[in-house]
């Protein structure tokens, strides 16, 4: 795998808000809190020259914002979120989507998210290499994708 892998894509998933007061919504900015793993992990792809993504199932204004209140606003390549692609996950065509908007043939690509279904099994159905993060330690992917439990972990995965 190691010559292989060109881009990375990250799962930012979250539910939906109503955001429409801004008290709320300078709250829930304060809300985003960004695992101690993130940065380090960036750094370390983007030592090897690695395309970085976002694949999101959410709308563009809310996802972007989040991005923003953590520091990752400027972080990534390319951003495919499905309020804007109009297609989520599972469905292959936005991990497509994301390719093509990196350079990148499906083949060439990691994608990493925390659910194994949406994100690691649909990845892979796309042609992409799916890497479940189970942070909460669920277990029950073992065996169809590789896993992990930290973002630390995903350098050595994409050597």
């Amino acid at each position: 795998m190691s010559r292989l892998v060109r881009a990375v894509f990250f799962d930012v998933d979250d539910t939906l808000v109503d955001y429409a007061a801004t008290p709320r919504l300078a709250a829930l900015n304060r809300s985003f809190v960004l695992f101690d793993d993130v940065v380090a992990c960036l750094a370390a792809l983007r030592e090897r020259s690695l395309r970085l993504g976002v694949i999101t199932n959410n709308d563009g204004p809310h996802q972007r914002r989040k991005l923003a209140a953590v520091g990752l606003g400027d972080s990534f390549d390319a951003l495919a979120i499905s309020g804007e692609v109009g297609v989520g996950k599972p469905d292959r065509a936005i991990f497509e989507h994301a390719c093509a908007a990196l350079g990148v043939e499906p083949g060439a690509a990691v994608h990493v998210g925390d659910r194994l279904d949406l994100d690691a099994l649909a990845a892979t159905e796309a042609g992409l290499r799916g890497v479940w993060l189970d942070r909460r330690r669920e277990a029950g992917g073992e065996g169809q994708v590789p896993v992990v439990t930290s973002l630390a972990e995903l350098p050595a995965l994409v050597l």
